[in-house]
């Protein structure tokens, strides 16, 4: 829209499409184009490397943060989230993301039930 266009672009794609991540690399090192650039042209074409799964944790964990969760009590709860939704905490964490605010206050006392095991 802004009139940018960076022939290297192409190149990436083509790189990114025939797995030739050394030839990417190359080109971040270069200058050619930007880290930031390539993960958007990653992104756009589908080719991010994490699972849906991890996708889901990535997503939830922050918005755990951002609900007023600690750092720790977000990743577990993320975890119950993306890899037992059916369970007591997964449940739970489902309906604070869907807006329910006695599951919030109930997520941020971090009830027991919620502790990831590792």
């Amino acid at each position: 829209p802004d009139e940018y266009y960076n022939k290297y672009h192409e190149e990436v794609v083509s790189d990114l499409c025939n797995d030739n991540e050394k030839s990417v690399q190359q080109a971040i090192d270069d200058g050619s184009v930007k880290r930031s650039q390539v993960e958007a042209i990653r992104e756009v074409l589908g080719l991010e490397k994490r699972s849906a799964t991890g996708k889901t944790y990535g997503t939830s964990r922050e918005k755990f943060v951002n609900m007023g969760l600690c750092n720790a009590c977000a990743d577990n709860v993320a975890q119950y989230y993306a890899q037992k939704p059916n369970t007591k905490c997964g449940k739970l964490a489902k309906q604070a993301l869907e807006g329910n605010i006695q599951a919030i206050e109930l997520l941020r006392t971090f009830p027991r039930y919620c502790t990831w095991s590792y």
